[in-house]
């Protein structure tokens, strides 16, 4: 599906408002589960965020100003945010355990990638920071700052990696037949 595909599924009725006639995804989960599993997901969603910005505002001592590490910090801040948006846009439209599908394809599907890329790019982060302190100086790795550091960066890795657990909790599969709502 197009960039605004999805736009045409959107029919006009006789009053002037617009009824969706697309698919749905829903989840096999019952209601009470739903609602606890998609709580979950959005705090694990702010947790990479609100890690990420608490790494980088440590000193240059612990975190260097150098491209090797401020581009992959910024690429984990990046997708970090885009995974809590999808948690956002989750919470807003699936309150019944049902999601349009074009809503379904740019949140939930997209979820694996965007962790991978988080896991990805907070690793790198991690080793490149290690070896520029070595070779460049720095403070001591086992610092409580640098402690700190590697810890906030670890709650950004496994919170995306407990995000991605959560979506694939849900459990959501698209309806073949086609429901007005």
């Amino acid at each position: 599906m197009k960039k605004k595909d999805y736009l045409g599924l959107f029919k006009r009725k006789n009053d002037g408002s617009y009824a969706y006639e697309g698919r749905f995804a829903e989840t096999s989960l019952e209601e009470a589960d739903y609602r606890r599993v998609r709580r979950r997901f959005f705090l694990w969603g702010v947790l990479p965020v609100a890690a990420g910005i608490a790494a980088g505002c440590f000193p240059p001592a612990v975190m260097p100003a150098h491209i090797l590490v401020m581009a992959p910090f910024a690429v984990a801040l990046i997708f970090s945010f885009r995974m809590l948006l999808c948690g956002i846009r989750l919470f807003e439209y699936g309150n019944t355990g049902r999601l349009r599908e074009y809503i379904y394809r740019r949140t939930l599907l997209t979820l694996p990638k965007e962790a991978a890329v988080i896991t990805a790019s907070t690793a790198i982060l991690a080793v490149v920071c290690q070896v520029l302190k070595a070779v460049r100086g720095g403070d001591d790795p086992f610092s409580m700052r640098g402690i700190l550091w590697l810890v906030c960066v670890l709650v950004m890795t496994l919170s995306s990696l407990m995000i991605r657990k959560e979506a694939a909790i849900m459990n959501f599969r698209i309806k073949e037949e086609e429901i007005s709502q």
